[in-house]
């Protein structure tokens, strides 16, 4: 994996430790590796059926992209695993159930149906991770993901959970108090401030200028140079937009939202990481905010573009976490229109203080902390 030296979060002691643990550390620090590794116990005899680590993530791409680092360090670490998620038949997950089995990976839902069905034992979880935990807590615990923790939590031995966040807002901290009233907190010193290695932009929109004319003049040199680019929109309407007008002036485009099929969405990055520029210049992968997170890009993104702007601070953080990750450089460039300027001045000049960017506001009452 072309690893040189741990990160922040991969230097810490928790997994081995018993208790509940939450892992919290920016976009792109290596928080899979931080957790899949204390996990590996070569001294156990794997079982079928019974997983002694079960990780929980909210998307099949997730999940997938979970499994293939768990691969490509077990042939090492001496563990076997598999995934369970929307991606593969009933039967064909019930076949990877019956052989030997040290890390099991899925989604709640999927882990819920073979385990009713008989498929499955809880007994032997020792560790359960929740990857992206703030993202199946952003609206309260779910019933599939209760229908999971509920039995590991309850046995005479309780399996220990393990949480995973690149965020966390207030509503998610006091679910977890809540939930999980005993938690040891293992935050890392970036989280919730802008990117290492990162120059952040933030470019006014002219009252009377074309936002996607303003689009063509930042993207269109760097695409033709080669350079990796990936541009942000809010809403679907958008995306379409920016790709026409950008294809419509000769700028080769990939598209990832939700109205693009998950072989789609898989293939628009696979051509965006792995294809050599064109005559007309490399790809630019226009999307939503479905690709700001759970995406392990598996070439470096050299810009983020966000054409319009977060609608709140957490999402800023997630988008412009694409670049400059695992100590790569990049850009960030931000079109601010006017209706984006208080939110965007207060993350400008958090970013300049260094200070955390989660809790600033767009709203012109609400002063930040350091000001209140």
């Amino acid at each position: 994996m072309n690893l040189t030296s741990p990160t922040e979060i991969q230097v810490s002691k928790f997994v081995l430790h018993g208790g509940d643990v939450l892992l919290a550390s920016h976009t792109g620090s290596g928080k899979t590796l931080a957790y899949l590794l204390p996990l590996k116990d070569g001294s156990v005899q794997a079982k079928p059926k019974r997983p002694r680590a079960i990780i929980l993530g909210p998307t099949r791409e997730l999940t997938d992209q979970i499994l293939s680092v768990a691969k490509s360090i077990s042939h090492k670490a001496k563990f076997r695993s598999a995934c369970i998620n929307g991606g593969g038949s009933m039967g064909q997950q019930k076949e990877a159930l019956e052989r030997p089995l040290d890390i099991l990976v899925g989604t709640p839902q999927k882990l819920v149906q073979h385990a009713e069905k008989g498929h499955l034992y809880w007994g032997d979880v020792q560790y359960v991770v929740l990857d992206e935990a703030d993202t199946m807590f952003d609206k309260g615990f779910g019933p599939e993901v209760r229908a999971v923790l509920g039995p590991l939590r309850s046995k005479p031995q309780p399996a220990s959970t393990i949480l995973v966040v690149a965020t966390l807002s207030q509503a998610v901290r006091k679910l977890l108090d809540t939930e999980f009233p005993n938690l040891k907190r293992v935050e890392t010193s970036s989280l919730h401030r802008g990117v290492v290695g990162a120059r952040h932009s933030f470019l006014a929109a002219p009252p009377n200028a074309n936002k996607l004319d303003v689009l063509s003049q930042i993207v269109t040199g760097e695409a033709a140079r080669g350079k990796r680019l990936m541009v942000f929109c809010n809403t679907l309407d958008s995306c379409r937009a920016t790709e026409h007008h950008l294809r419509e002036r000769g700028v080769p485009t990939l598209c990832y939202h939700g109205d693009v099929p998950l072989d789609g969405r898989r293939e628009a990055i696979a051509q965006f990481s792995n294809s050599e520029p064109g005559p007309d210049g490399q790809p630019v992968l226009v999307c939503t905010d479905l690709a700001a997170r759970g995406l392990d890009m598996p070439a470096a993104v050299d810009h983020v573009v966000n054409f319009d702007f977060p609608l709140n601070p957490v999402d800023y953080i997630h988008r412009t976490g694409r670049t400059a990750r695992a100590g790569a450089s990049g850009r960030i460039t931000s079109i601010v229109a006017k209706r984006d300027a208080v939110l965007a001045g207060r993350i400008k000049e958090a970013l300049e203080q260094n200070r955390p960017l989660d809790e600033l506001s767009a709203a012109k009452g609400v002063l930040p902390a350091h000001m209140q």
